[in-house]
């Protein structure tokens, strides 16, 4: 005999410190103060948000298209994220 146990859908968002951070680099990486973001994702984070190029791109794309898009030579930890963040939400659709 199993017991299930309901899935508890805030743990993916605080089960550590950082996961919240991790979400809103995510989000809206162009906002997010470096020092608050994981050391891994740091630099490109920083090389990001210095390219007014892929900034526009962002804001005129949706964050799939804008993530897909970018150069997987230079930013593979924050594609690497950005592919877990999704895997999390595998549909759009509503569930009612």
């Amino acid at each position: 005999m199993s017991v299930d146990v309901p899935y508890n859908s805030s743990s993916v968002y605080t089960s550590d410190g950082q996961s919240m951070a991790r979400e809103d680099a995510f989000s809206m990486p162009f906002n997010e103060d470096p020092e608050n973001i994981s050391a891994e994702l740091q630099l490109e984070i920083i090389e990001m948000q210095c390219s007014t190029h892929l900034k526009q791109w962002f804001l005129n794309s949706t964050k799939l298209d804008f993530y897909r898009a970018l150069p997987k030579t230079e930013f593979p930890k924050i594609i690497a994220h950005a592919q877990k963040i999704v895997a999390m939400f595998p549909s759009t659709y509503v569930c009612e």
